[in-house]
């Protein structure tokens, strides 16, 4: 019943906007999407860091804070013998694969 209120409210309103096989957005019910709040003083703070950071890249001069480069992973390499061991067992299933193809 209320949906149909809204449809009537709507059409009388706003003619010209309703009809016709126009599909109607939630947006025109009024509903509209919640935005999380932030308050002023943290606004101003994120303002005032953009600020400083456009500046310091004008001026050609690098944020305060240096990064540390981390150093580079070591690489995980196989020994010999697990590969040596790794192929034998592919080799088996091979053979094993060749053996029942036949």
């Amino acid at each position: 019943m209320q949906h149909l209120a809204l449809l009537l409210d709507l059409a009388f309103k706003h003619p010209g906007t309703f009809g016709a096989g126009r599909q109607m957005s939630s947006f025109e019910f009024g509903a509209t999407r919640k935005r999380p709040m932030m308050s002023a003083e943290a606004r101003a703070r994120i303002g005032a860091a953009t600020k400083a950071r456009w500046a310091a890249g004008k001026m050609g001069i690098q944020s305060k804070k240096k990064v540390a480069a981390k150093p580079a992973k070591k690489k995980r390499t196989l020994s010999a013998p697990g590969r040596a061991k790794i192929a034998a067992a592919q080799k088996a299933r091979w053979a094993k694969k060749k053996a029942t193809a036949k």
